[in-house]
């Protein structure tokens, strides 16, 4: 392929602006960006010099038959009336965690791709964390010998946002199982090389009511949003759902057998030890992982014995071979890059698809429904 490809991106949030950077950084042209709201898609387009903009992607789609169609918005926005549109369009697909609102869902979306022989990438993006790669090394490397187990806790004492979201409703795609244990899984099938192939699990949800802000569509603005109790006085109240407490028990297929893990996760709680992150037990001792925020980890390895830990430094050279950008647009443009370069049928490295996130759904619904599941 010798003409630059051409994307097009549904969602004019924080993910559709970082599909559209993502795009771009990995060399492809974004034609159009496509938001439910027009003047939402408008804003999105002049502000990145996007050079058209749409309320009605079946139409953008249509008419510009692009490359590539970036899926940013929530979950129950990019029903897979979307995938089969575009996959009937021979466009190849990169679509925004969850993969869908549900497990059936989820695989209708993965089996329509696989059919139409796109390609599809599955952004959970956490994994491409250099500190992520490091721990991905020293495995490999033996650090701790063959791993036996492992285990991820977290525990945060953020209370309840202020304003209402469609993170807020678990029938819209949102829950810290969606949004954040989507980025966990993408990450233990990195660092140990394995793929996810059981759950069990359970979950602890919260109901309440939540005023609704207009034009709060940004996640970045979402998450910081004050409400004044006047204004939350005149405001429109949705009721919320939310996943608060889940427990999570998972195998993973690797090449050494089923490797089992164990993951915690409660809100409202914080506490000081165990700290937040990952620990890998294996023959020669533990690696333990500090989480530091946004998946980054501070690594060290603890011998037998009850010796001091021994740091880990993420050696710089992981950190420079990452896309230059904050963090998170880091992420999405590492993925970008993979993904794009085998959309041209160039050398690049593995990534997520449709495939582990149908598996990532299955996980979820295991959990949320407490009902195991295991592949096949």
């Amino acid at each position: 392929m010798t003409r630059p490809l051409r994307a097009v991106v549904i969602g004019t949030g924080w993910a559709g602006e970082g599909h559209t950077l993502a795009m771009r950084a990995g060399g492809a042209a974004v034609v159009a960006v496509c938001g439910r709201r027009a003047e939402a898609a408008r804003e999105l387009a002049d502000r990145l010099a996007v050079p058209a903009w749409s309320a009605d992607w079946r139409a953008v789609l249509r008419a510009e038959r692009p490359d590539v169609l970036c899926i940013a918005t929530a979950a129950a926005q990019r029903r897979s009336d979307v995938v089969a549109e575009a996959a009937t369009l021979g466009c190849h697909l990169f679509c925004d965690k969850p993969l869908a609102l549900d497990a059936a869902e989820a695989r209708r979306v993965w089996e329509r791709t696989r059919a139409a022989r796109v390609r599809h990438a599955y952004a959970s993006t956490y994994l491409y964390d250099p500190s992520a790669a490091w721990i991905t090394e020293l495995l490999a490397g033996g650090s701790v010998g063959v791993p036996r187990e492992i285990e991820w806790s977290q525990r945060s004492g953020r209370g309840a946002p202020a304003a209402w979201s469609w993170f807020c409703d678990i029938g819209l795609g949102g829950g810290l199982l969606n949004n954040g244990f989507t980025h966990l899984l993408g990450t233990l099938q990195r660092i140990t090389g394995g793929t996810v192939t059981a759950a069990a699990g359970d979950c602890v949800t919260e109901r309440g009511r939540l005023p609704v802000v207009p034009g709060l569509s940004d996640f970045r603005r979402w998450r910081s949003a004050q409400v004044s109790a006047a204004a939350g006085a005149e405001a429109e109240w949705r009721a919320t759902e939310v996943e608060v407490r889940y427990r999570a028990f998972l195998l993973l297929r690797t090449a050494q057998g089923e490797l089992p893990v164990t993951a915690t996760c409660a809100t409202g709680t914080p506490a000081p030890y165990p700290p937040n992150g990952l620990r890998v037990f294996g023959e020669r001792g533990t690696l333990v992982a500090e989480d530091v925020g946004m998946g980054a980890y501070r690594v060290f390895r603890q011998a037998p014995g009850g010796a001091s830990p021994e740091p880990l430094p993420v050696p710089e050279r992981l950190a420079a071979a990452q896309p230059a950008a904050d963090p998170v647009q880091s992420r999405w443009n590492a993925l970008a890059r993979d993904f794009l370069a085998d959309v041209r049928g160039e050398p690049h490295a593995p990534y997520l698809t449709f495939e582990d996130g149908w598996r990532f759904q299955e996980v979820i619904d295991a959990i949320r429904h407490g009902a195991p599941w295991r592949e096949g």
